[in-house]
């Protein structure tokens, strides 16, 4: 399992939400030394996300995202990046910069047949988003996709999606639980499980990693067969609950 240290951008700094909510946000600084720090200790993968575009679907951090990925260079560290990535102009201006796999979460519920088509002409370069909500009215089911930076809640479950999603060549599709998302209170594992039985695509788990002990839960998921692909830790890392080489080793292990 591959373990996927995050950065949230907002205002040109590093920060963490609070289940989403962008009036519940702990700014942890300069994304350069963050980036820097994580690199040095051996991430393999970055996971970025421009919280500014998610909410508007404006690009306001492009600037700061190109010289973020200029300066790992030198470390060949993998980067994936989402937030407000809805047209094909910012699709390619992204690939452009650097980055090596493109999130697409809102678009994909707003205009699913113009992220199929970006999908399939980035075949396994593009990683499928789906924020979820669960449905307190209901015995069964995953959730409910959520869009526009967790702001609106839409009627579209996640196992439709997974549904839809079946036929394209996605690098993976990662599920993050808004609930669990920035409060360390250990990830949905009933969820990843009903998750890995309906996809065959390469699950990254994202939310509420506390511990080093959830990513022993999480590592431990068999699910039809199979396990999760990677798991994405946030909030954690930057209050330092977690220590990066720790995960790391975990993960591997």
């Amino acid at each position: 399992m591959l373990c996927i240290p995050a950065m949230d951008l907002s205002g040109g700094q590093v920060v963490r939400l609070y289940q989403g909510r962008f009036d519940q946000e702990t700014g942890y600084g300069d994304p350069f030394v963050i980036a820097d720090n994580l690199a040095a200790v051996g991430a393999e993968r970055i996971h970025i996300v421009d919280l500014d575009a998610a909410k508007t679907g404006q690009d306001s951090n492009y600037a700061l995202v190109k010289k973020i990925v200029k300066a790992l260079a030198d470390f060949q560290i993998e980067i994936e990046f989402g937030g407000g990535i809805r047209d094909r102009d910012r699709v390619e201006m992204l690939y452009d910069a650097g980055i090596d796999y493109l999130i697409l979460g809102t678009v994909l519920v707003g205009d699913f047949d113009l992220a199929a088509d970006i999908i399939s002409e980035y075949p396994d370069k593009v990683i499928a988003g789906l924020d979820y909500k669960k449905r307190v009215s209901m015995a069964t089911g995953i959730g409910e996709v959520a869009v526009s930076g967790w702001q609106d809640n839409t009627s579209v479950s996640v196992e439709e999606m997974l549904k839809k999603l079946a036929p394209l060549p996605v690098s993976s599709i990662l599920l993050t639980d808004i609930s669990k998302d920035g409060t360390m209170a250990g990830p949905d594992i009933k969820g990843y499980e009903q998750i890995l039985a309906y996809t065959d695509h390469k699950v990254i788990a994202s939310g509420g990693v506390g511990s080093l002990m959830d990513l022993v839960n999480l590592s431990e998921i068999v699910s039809a067969g199979k396990s999760l692909f990677a798991v994405v830790v946030g909030k954690a890392l930057l209050a330092g609950s977690i220590n990066l080489e720790e995960a790391i080793s975990i993960c591997k292990a």
